[in-house]
């Protein structure tokens, strides 16, 4: 586990350099923007196959006992449903990006089916933080992206939050009898317990343990962390203060990098990224055109995985989430540069 741990980090901070020292930057950025949206068509195919034809692919859930688990919930490529919904949220800002930034009525059109089909995508999922993620991206886009297209990202919002409110009464099912009985719980109280425990339900009072563990983790080394990939390895051999019921993966990226590097490094972490969104920030807000529309669509991202990093039982060893943050520095690189150019050294 540690040298896997280890290997998603070494390879993510070598992919956000070679992408941030492309010599054409703006280039290279258009390019990984295209693999957001290729990757996003081609994990969202299978996800569309597993509803229509309840078949999953041979990784899912390989870990769990599917005689538990609600089939209906969808995972793609990523083997575990929560994955997925991360990465719909981490993806769904750059489909927005597509229709902003086309002229041809036909792109702006899929861009549009696109982004309307993530919210079904979502649903499948089950994932309810990610459901709460993905309303709090367009929520942002739509006060970030102009007046022109505010009108469609608000009513998206809304679409969300009444099917939130009505599947949180139960009435999920006898609407669309095909949607997984998660979404039974998902009134914003219950997605907030299910992020924060809460103490309400055995899988609320699992998640606020597993923190509480992961701070012991912090305290009982000093602050030193317990070293790459050891997160499990400890609630799997130590004397941990607090029972999780057998859950032994953080569900956490903040006390996962927190408990496992150190808190000096967690605090290089959240300096490089408080560095990247205040740059995205300003040029969302202040920007040219192309500058304010990448900035808007970092900062949508870059909240939107904030919140879903909740959800996913490891965020370290994530593809999804080294390529978005190699992807934000790239962001961060090249509205630098443009402003650079624009407005001299």
């Amino acid at each position: 586990m540690a040298a896997r741990s280890s290997l998603g980090l070494f390879v993510g901070l070598f992919l956000a350099y070679a992408l941030s020292s492309a010599k054409d930057s703006a280039r290279t950025l258009r390019m990984v923007f295209a693999g957001w949206i290729m990757a996003f068509v081609v994990t969202a195919t299978l996800g569309a196959r597993e509803i229509v034809l309840g078949e999953h692919l041979p990784n899912y859930l390989t870990s769990t006992d599917v005689a538990n688990v609600d089939l209906r919930l969808i995972a793609s490529t990523f083997g575990n449903p929560n994955n997925y919904a991360a990465f719909l949220v981490t993806a769904f800002p750059f489909l927005v990006n597509l229709v902003l930034r086309s002229r041809a009525r036909t792109i702006r059109s899929l861009g549009v089916s696109l982004a309307a089909m993530t919210c079904l995508l979502m649903l499948y999922t089950g994932s309810r933080i990610c459901i709460f993620a993905l309303g709090l991206e367009i929520l942002i886009l739509a006060l970030l992206g102009g007046t022109r297209f505010r009108k469609g990202l608000f009513g998206f919002a809304i679409i969300i939050s009444l099917f939130l409110l009505v599947a949180g009464t139960g009435l999920a099912g006898s609407i669309a009898p095909g949607l997984p009985t998660k979404l039974d719980s998902a009134t914003p109280s219950r997605i907030f317990d299910e992020a924060t425990g809460g103490g309400s339900t055995s899988s609320g009072e699992r998640r606020v343990n597993l923190y509480l563990d992961g701070l012991w983790m912090i305290s009982d080394s000093g602050g030193l962390g317990v070293g790459p990939g050891n997160f499990e390895a400890v609630m799997s051999t130590a004397d941990v203060p607090y029972d999780t019921g057998g859950v032994l993966s953080p569900h956490n990226a903040y006390l996962e990098i927190a408990s496992q590097y150190g808190l000096l490094v967690f605090g290089a972490f959240l300096l490089w990224a408080g560095i990247c969104f205040r740059i995205c920030w300003r040029a969302a807000r202040h920007g040219g055109p192309r500058a304010r529309l990448w900035g808007m669509t970092a900062i949508a991202a870059f909240i939107g995985n904030c919140v879903s990093a909740l959800a996913s039982s490891s965020y370290l060893t994530g593809s999804t989430n080294w390529v978005f943050m190699a992807t934000l520095f790239l962001v961060t690189v090249t509205i630098e540069r443009e402003a650079i150019i624009e407005n001299g050294p």
